[in-house]
């Protein structure tokens, strides 16, 4: 967590203090960012509100390195050469996402709105010591606003931004200073638009109808006793862009049609069974080639309902033992999901699809922290967590398509197969024709004990060790529920609940899995201070993913990984300047791959799965900076050069595609050791400036932040194929602000993504060797207006 701390204003004539002094706790304790021996990132809740930044998929804008990719709900963040592609069932992301202290364990989690935010921080290389699983790659930690117990009386504030797609957010707060030591809060945040993704036969896509309100007390009778109460409750009714995919992107293809990850050929035309004689994916626009248009805009005849509902509770409390702090944080989260699709992508009433994702969570955490004098400093802790996690993926097709109307084609090695195009209706009459269902019941106990220590040889010398024991237990209940609805309803099923009701009794393929896993990470460092506001530092450390229970009663186990770091911290020019540098090698072992098996109860759609196996190579450099030329001048830069290559890993062809070079292969394992990973450029900048021009009765600022990215792919398994190729690009934002002079009005007028850049978020193979697509938002423009009081 990030803490940035304002340097008081000079008296009339004096000198400027220099940059902000930021304080984190990224180590569990208080400390100014530029004595911590780690690459962190720290962001106030004011630098995200001026660079537009209310979730975690614009942080790659201000975090150079950080690609964010996305699935429906799902955040799938890649950092430093690894990437969480597989976050479907019990798979993880490999960044971990923690909200006021509290683990979020699902990827949808981690990609609601931000509001009243304190400070956000990013956490590159692994943190398995004090964080923990499911840290493999980093950790991002966001910390709202508490009571602000220095403003006695009622204090609050509204900001609201109109923009494009009739998108009106409202952030409201209300604080109560009650007494010097208790306090109240209240923010509530509403999202309301018409949706970004045009759909010509029906509602939107990326309808946004979220309404957030979080409360909190605060009783702080003494420096020694701080007592927070958190409770929040989140509501989302609109829905995302796709559940799987906004739409399809051009697949490559042999002169005869057959599906190739090789093939020399594009072939846009939708291949979904049932979508016979709809528009090709290129042609949404009325011409040929994949534009933006295409790629915001739909033909669905189904859209479906969906909804989100996350409620927590936390309390966090910290009392002084002395030369000690205990820290206590306890929390319950209850978070539901049921997002549905369009399985045929296309105006043809023919298939659906829905997933469901219900978790309890129960999460204690224990900190004691050192706070006397001396050499020596010291954290130590314990963690437990529980999880009851249901999840669910149904499917179903309820008109006739003619299967038989599919052309064949021969193999270069003399293989015949059907060609894979959009099927035909053979009416539009409801009846039950496939359906299709896979449920887990999945119960996660994790428990952590850790400790670090920093032991100050001398004064300008520190060496750091740390450890932590981790242990999961895992128990899963895999089954298919029974379809239950009407063979020949009126209308098709709209809600898988009713008619895929999960009941163990009658369940089919069943499986009761448990399994346990256990290991240890460790940190060891060592820090020096070169002189005044320069410190180097060389780090080593561990991180983890947890092992994950696969629908089909087999058992992933964790992936490791091990990270070398040498950095450097600077401030130099009056404190007016500062460069920070870190030189990282990591090495990802045990990488579980995803494969695809025939779904028996579905043909042409598959079952995702994973398994252990892989090694992945990461060595490069990050660069980030800071100048203030003059005390209204404001200067951000950040770089990050990655060399990430697969050694030993493969992954089985994705089924969809049907040869490799023209031919069925005799294996259709792939061997992609030497492959660069996917969302991994090579090249990624950022760079950003404000200058403050005085009006006489407050600021006049224009502000600009953009960023560059070498080219990528985007494609979820295969680091190679066209479809999910991200050329290089640049996204830039510019907003002009007008402010009083104590900042408590404001109006700003914005446009970003100036180029507009829709970015390839992530592709993905699907049945019937649909290429599904996720396309980053468009330009965006807008208004802001703010006051408090």
């Amino acid at each position: 967590m990030a803490l940035a701390q304002e340097a008081p204003a000079p008296d009339d004539g004096a000198p400027s203090e220099g940059l902000t002094e930021i304080v984190v706790t990224a180590n569990k304790r208080a400390q100014n960012l530029q004595d911590v021996s780690a690459s962190v990132q720290a962001l106030t809740g004011e630098d995200l509100a001026k660079a537009g930044i209310n979730d975690v998929s614009r942080l790659e804008q201000m975090a150079p390195g950080l690609v964010f990719a996305k699935g429906g709900n799902d955040a799938k963040i890649a950092l430093r050469g690894a990437n969480s592609n597989s976050t479907f069932g019990d798979n993880s992301s490999i960044v971990g996402v923690f909200v006021d202290g509290v683990y979020k364990p699902r990827a949808s989690q981690q990609t609601r709105a931000f509001f009243d935010v304190e400070r956000v921080e990013v956490l590159r290389g692994p943190q398995g010591t004090l964080y923990g699983r499911n840290t493999l790659g980093g950790a991002i930690n966001l910390y709202t606003k508490a009571p602000d117990l220095s403003i006695p009386g009622i204090s609050g504030g509204i900001d609201s931004r109109f923009s494009r797609f009739n998108q009106f957010r409202n952030e409201m707060f209300a604080n109560a200073g009650i007494s010097d030591s208790f306090g109240v809060r209240v923010a509530v945040m509403t999202d309301n638009s018409d949706g970004w993704v045009k759909n010509l036969e029906g509602r939107n896509l990326g309808i946004a109808d979220t309404f957030s309100v979080r409360g909190s007390a605060r009783y702080k009778p003494s420096s020694d006793l701080d007592v927070i109460l958190r409770v929040s409750s989140i509501s989302e009714k609109g829905n995302p862009a796709g559940m799987f995919a906004i739409n399809g992107a051009c697949r490559t293809v042999q002169p005869n049609g057959l599906t190739d990850p090789f093939g020399p050929e594009f072939d846009c035309q939708n291949p979904r069974r049932g979508s016979g004689g709809t528009v090709d994916f290129d042609m949404l626009d009325g011409q040929p080639g994949m534009s933006n248009k295409d790629r915001r805009t739909v033909s669905r005849d189904f859209v479906n309902n969906d909804s989100l509902r996350e409620t927590n509770a936390t309390l966090d409390v910290t009392a002084g033992l002395g030369t000690m702090q205990l820290r206590s944080i306890s929390s319950y989260t209850e978070y539901t999901s049921l997002l549905g699709n369009d399985a045929d992508y296309s105006s043809n009433p023919n298939a659906r699809e829905w997933v469901e994702e219900n978790n309890k969570s129960y999460t204690q955490e224990l900190q004691l922290i050192s706070q006397w004098d001396g050499p020596l400093s010291m954290t130590v802790g314990g963690y437990a967590s529980y999880d009851e996690l249901f999840f669910s993926y149904s499917s179903l097709r309820h008109t006739q398509d003619n299967l038989a109307a599919r052309p064949t084609a021969t193999s270069t090695n003399g293989v015949t197969l059907p060609v894979l195009t959009g099927t035909p209706l053979l009416s539009l009459d409801n009846v039950i024709n496939s359906m299709s269902n896979t449920t887990q019941m999945i119960n996660s106990r994790y428990l952590g004990a850790f400790g670090e220590l920093t032991f100050a040889v001398m004064p300008e010398w520190r060496v750091i060790g740390g450890v932590r024991y981790n242990n999961e237990r895992k128990h899963a209940k895999n089954g298919n529920a029974v379809y239950v609805g009407d063979l020949t309803p009126n209308s098709p099923p709209t809600d898988p609940r009713e008619v895929f009701p999960f009941d163990w009794s009658t369940a089919t393929a069943k499986s009761d899995v448990r399994a346990t896993f256990e290991n240890v990470t460790w940190r060891a460092g060592t820090e020096y201070d070169v002189a005044d506001d320069v410190m180097a530092y060389f780090t080593a450390s561990t991180g983890f993913l947890s092992g994950a229970m696969n629908q089909n009663g087999t058992v992933t186990q964790p992936q490791k990984s091990r990270s070398f770091e040498l950095g450097l911290k600077s401030r130099f020019w009056d404190r007016r300047a500062e460069l920070n540098i870190a030189l990282f090698k990591a090495r990802y072992s045990d990488l579980a791959t995803t494969f695809q098996v025939a779904n028996p109860a579905n043909p042409g759609s598959f079952i995702t799965m994973s398994s252990n196996g892989g090694v992945l190579n990461a060595k490069g450099v990050e660069v980030t900076g800071a100048l203030l030329p003059v005390d209204s001048w404001k200067i951000s830069f950040g770089a990050a050069l990655l060399d990430a290559k697969y050694g030993k890993f493969g992954m089985n062809l994705p089924g969809g595609f049907q040869v490799l070079n023209g031919a069925v292969p005799a294996s259709r394992f792939i061997d992609l050791s030497g492959y660069r990973p996917p969302y991994t450029p090579k090249f990624s900048f950022t760079f950003g400036t404000s200058y403050d021009i005085d009006v006489g009765f407050g600021y006049l600022t224009p502000q600009a932040q953009m960023r560059y990215s070498s080219s990528y792919f985007a494609h979820g398994g295969l680091p190679f194929d066209l479809s999910g190729y991200q050329p290089s690009f640049t996204q830039t934002d510019v907003r002009l602000a007008l402010s009083d002079y104590e900042s408590r009005y404001g109006l700003e007028f914005f446009v970003e993504n100036i180029e507009d850049e829709m970015l390839n978020q992530r592709t993905q193979t699907g049945g019937d060797g649909l290429q599904q697509a996720n396309w980053g938002m468009p330009r965006n423009y807008g208004v802001r207006t703010r006051i408090t009081f």
